[in-house]
This record gives structure tokens, sequence and C-alpha cells, in this order.
């Protein structure tokens, strides 16, 4: 999908044209069975702040963080379980 594909590749404009244009932040992406938070997490921009501008995107967007990935984690679990501690702290504080 469109949204999954720019969260992947750290295209901020384009995550925000899309989210701007009606998309909802909790449509699971193809084959994929998670939020976009998730692609964010496990396959985006190797530039940690890119990331979260587009995590606090989906956040106001309305993306639900309890949701579960397919290894049964939700993105916080998993953004640990990456190493991927910026995010983690993030998707917590928006999450609380």
């Amino acid at each position: 999908r469109p949204l999954g594909w720019a969260c992947i590749k750290g295209h901020e404009r384009i995550v925000r044209i899309i989210l701007e244009l009606g998309e909802c932040a909790d449509t699971l992406p193809d084959d994929y069975q998670a939020s976009f938070l998730f692609c964010v997490i496990e396959f985006g921009s190797d530039d940690v702040e890119t990331n979260l501008r587009i995590i606090r995107m989906l956040f106001k967007a309305g993306v639900d963080p309890s949701v579960r990935n397919v290894k049964d984690q939700t993105v916080y679990e998993a953004a640990v379980a990456e190493g991927s501690h910026e995010c983690a702290k993030l998707i917590r504080e928006l999450s609380a």
C-alpha cells in the first residue's frame, strides 16, 4: 500500500499527504497483518529523526499502538526488540 511504502522509505511528505487524503492509519498493510507503525519500526528509514516524525504523524492520525503483529508484539515491544530505543521511548510517551 502507498502509506506503508512511504513509511518504509521515510517519505514524510508523502505520508502526510496520504493521511490528509483520508487513509486510515490503522489500515493493515497487505500481507503484513500489523499497523503502519510496524513498517516504520521494522523497515523504516536509517534516519531516526525521520522515523520519529512519521511516528508522530501516525499517532496524530489516530493509529492504535495496541495492535499486535504476527509475533504477538505491540509496536513498543517490537521497537525494543529491534533496538530502536528512541522510537520505543516516543511510542511509550504518545501511548500514555
